[in-house]
C-alpha cells in the first residue's frame, strides 16, 4: 500500500512550498510542455546562412497552417499594414524582413507553451494566466526596442531572451493548478506567496527547461540570472531584459506586477548610464508599444 503525501496547506511557510515545488518539478518533468519543434528549426535556420534561411523560413511557415495564418494577421495589423494587404508567406516576410517574421513565427510558436490546456487547470490560476502570456510578450518587444534605442546588445537575442526570461513563472503556476487537480494540495497558495516562490525558484526551473529544449545559452543565462542581485554578474542581455521587466512591471502588464520599476530595474538602467530625461522618453515608447503588441497573439 503507497502512502499518500500530506497535503500542503496553503499558510505552510514559503520553505516548505519551495520544497514542493522542487520535488514537483522533478516527479512532474516528463508532463511539462514540449519545446515546439518549429521554434528548435528556426534557431538552427537563423545560426546559419542568413540568404537561404529567407527561403526556409517561408517553408516553414507555409507548412503549418496556423503559423501562417499568425504571420499573415501581424503582417496585416495596424502595426505593419499599407495599403496593400500581405495574402502569401513570402509577401509576410518581405514586408517584414527576416528579423521581424522570425520573432514573429517564435512567438506564435512559444504561444503553445503558455497556453493551458486542461479546463481546471486553468480555472485555478483564470486571472493569472494570460498575464503571464502579456508579460512574455511585452518584454520581448519591450526588449528588443530598447536594444536598438540604447544601441546594447543584439535586438533579436533581447526579443527571443524576454519572450522566455519568464517561463519559469509559467512552469511554476502548471505544477500547483496540477497539484490541486491531482490532490496533491488542498488550496493554491495566495498570489503573493506565489509571487515569492516564483521570484526564489523561477529562475532555475526556467533555466534547467530552456538548457533540456536546447535554446541558445544567452537565453538559458537571462532565464537564470535575471533575478540574481549582484550586478556585476549580469550581462547587457540580462540589463537589457530587467529594464523591459521593469517597464512592464510599472504599466501592470505580468503575472504579479508592483506598478514600479523596481531594484533590479533601476540598477540595470544606471548601469547603462540611462539619465531620467532619456528614461522618460524610452517609458512613454514603450507604453505605445506594449499597447499595440500584447493583443497581436
Amino acid at each position: 500500500m503507497t502512502m499518500r503525501r500530506p497535503r500542503i496547506l496553503p499558510e505552510a511557510p514559503i520553505d516548505t512550498w519551495c520544497q514542493w515545488a522542487v520535488e514537483a518539478s522533478e516527479r512532474h518533468q516528463g508532463d511539462l510542455p514540449v519545446f515546439p519543434l518549429v521554434a528548435v528549426k528556426l534557431l538552427e535556420l537563423l545560426e546559419g546562412n542568413r540568404d537561404a534561411a529567407v527561403s526556409e523560413v517561408e517553408k516553414l511557415v507555409r507548412q503549418d497552417p496556423s503559423l501562417l495564418s499568425q504571420i499573415l494577421d501581424v503582417a496585416n495589423s495596424a502595426l505593419f499594414a499599407s495599403a496593400m494587404p500581405v495574402e502569401t508567406a513570402a509577401d509576410a516576410i518581405m514586408r517584414l524582413g527576416l528579423d521581424e517574421a522570425a520573432d514573429i513565427v517564435l512567438a506564435a510558436a512559444a504561444a503553445s507553451i503558455y497556453n493551458v490546456d486542461n479546463r481546471l487547470e486553468y480555472q485555478i490560476f483564470a486571472d493569472t494566466w494570460k498575464q503571464v502570456w502579456r508579460g512574455a510578450l511585452g518584454g520581448a518587444y519591450v526588449g528588443r526596442y530598447l536594444c536598438r534605442e540604447l544601441k546594447c546588445g543584439d535586438a533579436h537575442r533581447a526579443f527571443l531572451a524576454g519572450l522566455f526570461r519568464d517561463v519559469g513563472t509559467m512552469l511554476l503556476l502548471k505544477l500547483i493548478a496540477r497539484g490541486v487537480v491531482q490532490g496533491e494540495l488542498l488550496r493554491p497558495p495566495a498570489s503573493d506567496r506565489v509571487a515569492e516562490m516564483a521570484s526564489i525558484l523561477g529562475g532555475n526551473l526556467g533555466a534547467g527547461y530552456l538548457r533540456r529544449s536546447r535554446l541558445p545559452d544567452f537565453v538559458v543565462e537571462v532565464a537564470e540570472s535575471r533575478f540574481s542581485p549582484v550586478a556585476a554578474l549580469v550581462s547587457d542581455d540580462v540589463h537589457i531584459v530587467r529594464i523591459a521587466d521593469g517597464f512592464c512591471d510599472k504599466l501592470g502588464i505580468g503575472p504579479f506586477p508592483t506598478f514600479e520599476l523596481g531594484p533590479l530595474a533601476e540598477d540595470s538602467l544606471a548601469a547603462l548610464d540611462v539619465d531620467e530625461s532619456q528614461l522618460e522618453q524610452l517609458e512613454v515608447q514603450a507604453e505605445s508599444l506594449v499597447e499595440q503588441v500584447v493583443e497581436l497573439f
